[in-house]
């Protein structure tokens, strides 16, 4: 940027400081960030196997991977990670079973 904001990029999000006064604009996620990230810490925090093969339409829960006690850590790790708040009750089986899944659930916000 050449008219005097210097960018400072923290997680998702875009603060630009000018003079004193920072303000803040949302930048999108970038889907295949989201599933990268989300699948590294799917294996090698849920699986203990970073190597683990994950397919994105695999069924982690219903499948026997992980358990669905699993969910709240997701939903931490989305909201730590990505800034993205996953209310409790959209942290089910039906709505988070596949890596597919809870990338959609991340990027809808």
């Amino acid at each position: 940027m050449d008219n005097g904001l210097k960018p400072i990029v923290e997680a998702n999000i875009l603060f630009v400081r000018h003079s004193q006064q920072i303000s803040h604009v949302e930048i999108a996620l970038n889907r295949n960030d989201v599933t990268d990230k989300l699948k590294d810490f799917i294996c090698k925090t849920l699986l203990n196997n970073a190597a683990y093969p994950l397919a994105v339409d695999e069924p982690l829960i219903s499948g026997g991977l992980i358990d669905s006690f699993s969910l709240a850590q997701i939903g931490v790790f989305a909201e730590d990670t990505f800034k993205v708040y996953i209310p409790d009750n959209d942290l089910t089986v039906a709505n988070m079973d596949t890596l597919d899944q809870m990338v959609n659930r991340i990027m809808a916000g």
